[in-house]
């Protein structure tokens, strides 16, 4: 599976989370594993990583930023 649909299917699951787990997570990280639609919250990415390798050490994992379009951004900003 290529990048832009892992991403959008680790969207997908965490959108799909009840309201109010999302209000009350806004801002922290969630690390998704995909394949299960398991994911692990963390103020940090790290914090969320280091839950997540806990139950799947060798994979890998898409990082959401809840309530927010994107984890990271990269670039310069015009406005």
């Amino acid at each position: 599976m290529d990048i832009d649909n892992r991403i959008k299917k680790a969207n997908n699951i965490i959108n799909s989370l009840p309201e109010k787990f999302l209000e009350k997570n806004k801002g922290k990280f969630a690390a998704v594993e995909i394949q299960s639609g398991d994911y692990f919250i963390g103020n940090t990415e790290w914090e969320a990583y280091q839950v997540a390798i806990k139950k799947y050490p060798d994979y890998k994992f898409v990082f959401v930023r809840i309530g927010a379009e994107a984890a990271h951004f990269v670039g310069e900003g015009r406005v």
